[in-house]
């Protein structure tokens, strides 16, 4: 039976046998201009999507690729490798597949890549709301370096400087924080609820809403740490893993420094391995069929909290923030320390000190916060721990010299059970 053939204007297709297909075409190389070959398995399309980027990189009179095309077969192939190589996180894909999807590439797509003139992209970011406009101009510049890579284009025509759309046309995220009360109050009304345990590790751990779903029961440690003549109770988790939306278990984190424990103090911590004992072995906030909890049903819990309408409208994503602000102005704990609390990138105490030479282990974070709390127990009181146990003894007002005695006043008065 004769081999099936496919000729165009460049280049020929030959089906060698079924699902093999050859491809011939003439193209330069190391060896000069000669006719070259290659073979492609898959279907019928499978070669001719080859052989079109076959000819975007060898075909002389080839029209300029256009924008879809750099995507497609450059940019988003280069992206998945990425991904699978550990180079990107899964999330930052799909981000970028959502941007493509609703904002570039439907005015972009069939564009050829040597007509995008930064007019018309300035046009089009005016179109998009402050929060969009950044994101989606940055897939676009991206997807566009591949066209200068490979010669289609002279230059990036997104390297111009464009204005973005004002915040104004984005509805800000709340920024609104708890005090102490506040987080002391949030976390009673969920006592015995399933999500207790991240909402404790968010509000007195410093953990990303990820994070939070990540720790497994038998990684919590309570330990009595001694403090000028009182012992300091401090629950430790270590935050190394993530549960991303469906239920996907990572363990890159968002950064280097967001490898460290939560560390809570007080009743805070009490109440963490009290649930941690409970639970034995597994993950600490359970799905079910040994998996953790989605980031999706916490946002469902949390929905549910805020539609009770007992803690108002703030983001759950504040919470660590909530806790950063007590850690520095209630615990009075240097930004050096607060920023390792909470995995950020330590900015304090000299740049070259903080990421070169500065390396605390986890033993100098415990110490940290015990040395704080100890004299100022903000969490004194708040029966946050197992019924009946008090981490530390209960300072006498008149030995605070600062507003927080304001602060355990009001825990002592308002939330002892």
């Amino acid at each position: 039976m004769p081999r099936r053939q496919m000729r165009s204007a460049w280049g020929s297709i030959t089906e060698v046998r079924r699902g093999v297909w050859r491809i011939r075409y003439w193209a330069e190389g190391p060896d000069g201009y000669r006719r070259r070959s290659e073979t492609v398995r898959g279907s019928r399309k499978d070669a001719v999507e080859r052989r079109s980027a076959l000819m975007l990189e060898h075909g002389d009179d080839a029209p300029c690729p256009t924008v879809g095309q750099c995507w497609e077969r450059w940019y988003r192939p280069d992206l998945v490798r990425m991904v699978e190589e550990g180079e990107r996180a899964e999330q930052t894909l799909g981000q970028y597949d959502s941007r493509w999807r609703c904002h570039v590439g439907p005015r972009w797509a069939d564009v050829p890549a040597d007509e995008v003139r930064p007019l018309a992209v300035q046009q089009w970011i005016d179109t998009m709301p402050h929060s969009v406009a950044p994101q989606a101009a940055q897939v676009l510049r991206a997807t566009l370096s591949y066209a200068v890579r490979y010669e289609a284009i002279a230059s990036n025509p997104l390297d111009a400087d464009y204005v973005m759309p004002p915040k104004s046309t984005s509805r800000e995220r709340s920024r609104e924080t708890w005090d102490v009360p506040g987080l002391i109050a949030l976390c009673l009304d969920a006592r015995g609820e399933w999500y207790e345990a991240p909402l404790l590790l968010m509000s007195f751990g410093g953990a990303r809403v990820a994070e939070s779903l990540g720790v497994r029961a038998e990684e919590v440690e309570l330990t009595r740490v001694p403090v000028g003549g009182v012992e300091v109770s401090v629950a430790t988790a270590p935050l190394r893993q993530q549960v991303r939306g469906a239920g996907i278990v990572d363990e890159r984190l968002k950064n280097r420094w967001s490898v460290r424990p939560a560390v809570m103090p007080g009743s805070a911590g009490e109440r963490l391995a009290e649930i941690a004992r409970s639970v034995g072995e597994g993950w600490l906030c359970d799905g079910g069929e040994d998996e953790p909890a989605d980031k999706y049903a916490l946002r469902r819990a949390w929905d549910g909290v805020r539609s009770r309408g007992t803690h108002g409208g703030t983001l759950m994503k504040n919470l660590r923030a909530s806790w950063e602000t007590a850690l520095r102005w209630s615990l009075r704990l240097p930004p050096w320390v607060t920023e390792r609390l909470v995995g950020h990138v330590p900015l304090s105490g000299g740049a070259v000190t903080a990421y070169h030479y500065d390396r605390p282990g986890d033993e100098d974070l415990v110490m940290a916060v015990a040395d704080a709390y100890a004299g100022r127990p903000i969490l004194e009181g708040a029966c946050l721990g197992p019924d009946g146990i008090r981490p530390v003894p209960r300072v006498p007002l008149a030995s605070q010299i600062d507003g927080n005695a304001r602060n355990t006043d009001y825990l002592y008065r308002t939330n002892t059970r």
